[in-house]
């Protein structure tokens, strides 16, 4: 969390000193001792980080293991048809747009959106038992589920997601950044509620959503 609220604060004011040494924010970033700096900002910002710290709670949406689930997710595809998404724990719901995202699969081929390459590409390696998808499936229904669910047409809150990635990834940070756009234009339905007590009732929501969309 004092890591996050930092970046937070970074993100705010990219002519902080200490931005010099993150690679979210810096093509070129410096390699020497951040630590006298970086002290020296926390204590200057310490009310603010302070406040971060004591009002937020982590919030991280990977997009990157859709890659991953995508073969398993054809799979099912191919054997029942269009298939309808219930993302528990789905943050802003990035995972969601999931047919929305270019896959970059090494040894194996590209998949790209119906409509053209996306701007969210995700690389994945791969090896002979991997089984690569021939087409990303359809997706008739999606929803998610968070305790704290995030708005990404919010600019603070979807700041905060960014805060949250570690600064020393900027592939990570770059593909948070395309993914954010995407949902902004197509952004999926996400519902505040508890894993335990809510998913039944929205399991069955999900279910019927993707039969009438089929």
């Amino acid at each position: 969390m004092l890591f996050a609220a930092v970046h937070h604060e970074i993100l705010l004011d990219l002519t902080v000193p200490i931005a010099a040494w993150y690679r979210s924010v810096t093509a070129e970033p410096r390699d020497d001792d951040p630590w006298p700096t970086f002290r020296e900002f926390c204590l200057e910002r310490s009310t603010s980080i302070r406040h971060t710290i004591a009002t937020q709670t982590t919030q991280t949406n990977e997009i990157g293991r859709c890659a991953v689930l995508l073969p398993v997710l054809k799979i099912v595809a191919d054997e029942v048809g269009p298939l309808s998404l219930l993302d528990v724990g789905t943050s802003a719901g990035l995972n969601l747009n999931l047919d929305r995202y270019s896959y970059r699969y090494q040894p194996g081929g590209g998949l790209d959106p119906a409509d053209g390459i996306s701007s969210a590409i995700l690389p994945c390696k791969t090896n002979a038992e991997t089984p690569v998808p021939a087409a990303i499936p359809i997706i008739s229904g999606r929803r998610g589920l968070d305790q704290s669910p995030v708005n990404v047409r919010d600019p603070a809150q979807a700041r905060w997601l960014q805060a949250c990635v570690w600064p020393e990834k900027p592939e990570r940070f770059t593909r948070l950044a395309a993914a954010l756009e995407i949902s902004r234009e197509h952004p999926p339905p996400v519902f505040a509620g508890d894993a335990i007590d809510d998913v039944a009732a929205h399991a069955r929501e999900a279910a019927r959503e993707g039969i009438q969309s089929s």
